[in-house]
């Protein structure tokens, strides 16, 4: 039947356009099924950044090409307990901000992607993550020349964030660096 992957967008504009990209590249030349699951703020960066019709290129419609807006899903999220039957071979939320990935690292599904992200992880189906912040001067974060501008106005990653991360590691969700790892990741399962 073919490589069936989920993409979950929060409300981070760091590193979303090329997220997109990614996901673009890999629709484009390993042409693997991807349902898009949009939380509200992700409704929202992908309306203000113009990139609506981007993400109708990697899910252009079709059973298991769609996109879900959690408007249309309600609190239920009825759409998500496909994770939970294993219809999907991974589940990747990017980009991913910090407060996804405190409610993720503290077992709260709330929303459409955090609501996918428990049932993926009960079904022990891969997860992976791109956090839009990151420790300063790791790839993934900010662009290296932004970071260091970051860091002389005295911006740091909170100790709360960078634990929840290792909460993460910790529960078995892969953390990427760099929206590349994602085409890489999708090559690598498309080559099993």
């Amino acid at each position: 039947m073919g490589l069936k992957i989920a993409w979950g967008v929060t409300g981070g504009g760091n590193l979303l356009k090329e997220s997109v990209d990614a996901f673009r590249k890999a629709k484009k030349e390993l042409d693997p099924k991807i349902t898009i699951l949009l939380s509200r703020a992700g409704e929202e960066v992908t309306m203000i950044y113009g990139l609506r019709d981007g993400l109708k290129e990697v899910s252009p419609g079709g059973y298991y090409e769609e996109i879900f807006t959690e408007a249309e899903q309600g609190a239920s999220a009825y759409k998500t307990g496909r994770f939970y039957l294993r219809r999907y071979d991974a589940l990747f939320v990017s980009p991913t901000t910090t407060n996804t990935i405190a409610k993720i690292a503290n077992g709260i599904a709330d929303t459409l992607v955090t609501n996918a992200v428990a049932l993926a992880m009960k079904a022990d189906l891969p997860v992976y993550v791109l956090p839009t912040d990151n420790e300063p001067g790791r790839q993934g974060a900010f662009p290296p020349p932004l970071t260091k501008g970051l860091e002389r106005m005295g911006y740091k990653t909170r100790q709360i964030d960078k634990e929840n991360l290792r909460l993460l590691r910790k529960y078995g969700v892969c953390i990427m660096n760099d929206p590349a790892e994602i085409y890489a990741t999708v090559r690598r399962m498309s080559k099993k």
